[in-house]
């Protein structure tokens, strides 16, 4: 089992969450390559026992090098601060 301990919907139009202490079964585990900066991620396919349903969660595999770390934490930072000086609706929505 797996547990998460926030409510995340990927998009807009998905019906799926992940959602505070729910109970996951992970149904199987997919190598593949996350699109920003080639990191090796993981692809996992869950099944919500409390909810019914099932759902894909892209994670960041440990095994990346301390690089694509670093440089994922920069862009976030970078997202964050220009979210903080953002003042235009227009620019909120992008974000």
């Amino acid at each position: 089992m797996a547990y998460d301990s926030c409510e995340f919907r990927a998009r807009k139009y998905q019906e799926e969450k992940i959602i505070n202490s729910c109970d996951y079964f992970v149904m199987d585990v997919e190598n593949t390559i996350f699109d920003f900066m080639g990191a090796k991620a993981l692809k996992l396919y869950l099944f919500s026992y409390d909810e019914g349903y099932e759902l894909e969660v892209l994670i960041l595999s440990r095994d990346n090098p301390d690089y694509i770390f670093n440089g994922i934490s920069k862009h976030l930072e970078m997202l964050r601060l220009n979210a903080i000086k953002c003042t235009t609706p227009k620019f909120k929505k992008k974000l």
